[in-house]
């Protein structure tokens, strides 16, 4: 079970549907979304409280009105890096099927995978089990 899952997309249903599909698992002890880029600051300060993060996940989404999924981890990559060397896991959660945004986000040692939106049950398995 992961101690924190954060779902940062700009998509309500989709948040809606994660945070659901998370909690029927019961993957995660707590799920929090973030439905604009303006909230990130606010989850990067919550995790960089936490005592403990190992292990966490964070889903991020690449096409968002502001800042790609990209941009926002340029703008806070030391950050990001902190959170990750402390436990936390970075995948793409996205529906782009462009080969460029599977390569760009292989190019980025920060992230561990890319997921193809929506999630199923048997993603969510396969990541618990590499735990």
């Amino acid at each position: 079970m992961y101690r924190f899952v954060v779902l940062i997309d700009d998509d309500p249903k989709i948040i809606f549907l994660h945070k659901y599909l998370i909690n029927n698992m019961s993957a995660a002890e707590q799920v929090m979304s973030c439905g604009d880029v303006d909230c990130v600051e606010e989850i990067l300060n919550l995790l960089e409280s936490q005592e403990a993060l190992d292990p966490s996940l964070l889903m991020l989404d690449i096409s968002m009105p502001k800042h790609t999924g990209f941009e926002l981890l340029e703008l806070h990559y030391d950050r990001f890096e902190r959170l990750v060397e402390r436990g936390l896991r970075i995948v793409i959660a996205s529906s782009s099927q462009n080969p460029r945004d599977l390569a760009k986000a292989e190019s980025i040692p920060l992230i561990t995978g890319y997921w193809e939106k929506p999630l199923t049950k048997s993603m969510i398995r396969e990541t618990l089990a590499a735990m």
